[in-house]
């Protein structure tokens, strides 16, 4: 699966654009559904494989490389009709949006998506500058935005769900991230983090899971 998203022109070019979120995160809910579903994105949903900039600066696209988790389609489907569904990544908005909005079949069944902003930090405060998308395979090759890698090694980030306006007993979290399902063990659902595999059967497993908690 690729995408291609729009990318600012000049040196200093960047997919973060920083803002401070207003508390709560998520307006009433109006979905009919009784609990709210909040899901990670990258190794949880999907798998990045690869983010390529544009050749030049003249050309306002990067092109996004990533693998859908098998059953993802089936799984957004059930789901939607049992859940409020909430993506909530630690990734910058203009990426995530990026690959959502390639998938339309699971488009239309998410309700909300938070992002990086919407992360707290604990420690240092967070820095005004923008993240850069990180290279680990050479010029021509790069992987997810890793914002975490660019906070102080002291700093503590996760995602609070508290803050998301619905009322914790009706909210459940699923990530490949101990530290964010440590911080809420009684709203927590952590799966392993999916690397690509095409036998992969933990959205199976997931849905049957979720099924028994309503």
């Amino acid at each position: 699966m690729m995408t291609e998203q729009s990318q600012a022109k000049g040196a200093n070019a960047s997919l973060y654009l920083p803002y401070v979120p207003m508390e709560p995160y998520l307006p009433e809910n109006t979905s009919g559904k009784e609990k709210t579903l909040v899901l990670d994105l990258d190794e949880t949903l999907i798998f990045c494989q690869d983010i390529r900039p544009a050749d030049s600066l003249d050309l306002p696209m990067t092109t996004i490389k990533f693998l859908k988790r098998p059953g993802l389609t089936k799984f957004f489907t059930q789901m939607s009709q049992l859940f409020e569904i909430v993506i909530f990544t630690a990734n910058c908005k203009e990426y995530a949006d990026a690959v959502i909005d390639s998938l339309p079949e699971i488009q239309a069944c998410i309700s909300h998506r938070l992002y990086w902003d919407h992360v707290t930090v604990q420690g240092p405060e967070r820095s005004s500058e923008t993240p850069e998308i990180i290279s680990e395979g050479g010029p021509q090759s790069y992987t997810t935005p890793r914002v975490f890698d660019q906070l102080d090694q002291s700093s503590m980030c996760f995602k609070d769900i508290s803050k998301l306006g619905r009322p914790l007993e009706k909210v459940i979290m699923v990530d490949s991230q101990v530290c964010n399902i440590s911080r809420f063990p009684d709203n927590g659902v952590l799966v392993g983090p999916w690397k690509g595999d095409p036998k992969d059967k933990e959205l199976a497993k997931l849905k049957l899971h979720l099924m028994g908690m309503l």
